[in-house]
C-alpha cells in the first residue's frame, strides 16, 4: 500500500488504487453505471464500424522477459491495445510507465449496439428478399398462364395448318 492509496498486489509500486499482476478470480465485478452520477449521455452511432475494424488476437505473453508481471503461460486471446486506441480511445488507458491496457467490459456496449446494426440489415435483407420472392412467384405464376395460352393457340392452329397441307 503506498501512501497515495494505490495497492499492489504482486506489484511494489502500483499506478492504479488496485494494481495486481496475476490472475484474479471473483464471484463478480459490479461496475457503477447509475444514469444519476453520468451526464452527457449520447447513444453510440457506428458501433458496427467500430466493431469491424477491431482484430481480435491470439498470442502468448513473454513470461520469461518480465517475470514480475506473473502473466499466464499459454494462449491468450484479446486485443492490442495500440490497435484498439485507434479505433475506440476511450477504452484504452495509460499508465505512470507508459503501460497500456484495455477496459474490455467498456466493449459491450459497442458490440451491443454492433448486433443491433446487424439485425437491423438482417430485418431489412429479409423483407427485400420477401418482396423479391413475391415478384418472382408472380413472374412464374404470368409464365405459367402465358405457357397455357401458348399452348391453347398452338392447338388452335394446329388443325388449320394441317388442312392447308
Amino acid at each position: 500500500i503506498l501512501s497515495d492509496g494505490n495497492v499492489g498486489i504482486g506489484n511494489v509500486s502500483p499506478t492504479y488504487k488496485l494494481q495486481v499482476n496475476g490472475k484474479v478470480k471473483s464471484n463478480g465485478i459490479n461496475e457503477t453505471s447509475d444514469a444519476r452520477l453520468k451526464k452527457n449521455v449520447s447513444n453510440i452511432d457506428n458501433a458496427l464500424q467500430m466493431v469491424m475494424s477491431l482484430n481480435g488476437k491470439t498470442y502468448n505473453w513473454r513470461t520469461d522477459e518480465f517475470p514480475e508481471m506473473s502473466f499466464n503461460a499459454g494462449r491468450q486471446y484479446g486485443f492490442i491495445a495500440q490497435e484498439v486506441e485507434k479505433i475506440i480511445p476511450e477504452v484504452v488507458g495509460t499508465d505512470n510507465e507508459g503501460w497500456k491496457s484495455i477496459e474490455y467490459s467498456h466493449l459491450v456496449p459497442v458490440l451491443l449496439e454492433a448486433i443491433k446494426e446487424q439485425q437491423a440489415m438482417i430485418a431489412s435483407l429479409k423483407k427485400e428478399n420477401t418482396e423479391y420472392s413475391d415478384a418472382l412467384n408472380t413472374l412464374k405464376a404470368e409464365v405459367s398462364k402465358n405457357a397455357s395460352l401458348i399452348n391453347v393457340l398452338l392447338e388452335q392452329s394446329a388443325p388449320a395448318s394441317s388442312m392447308k397441307q
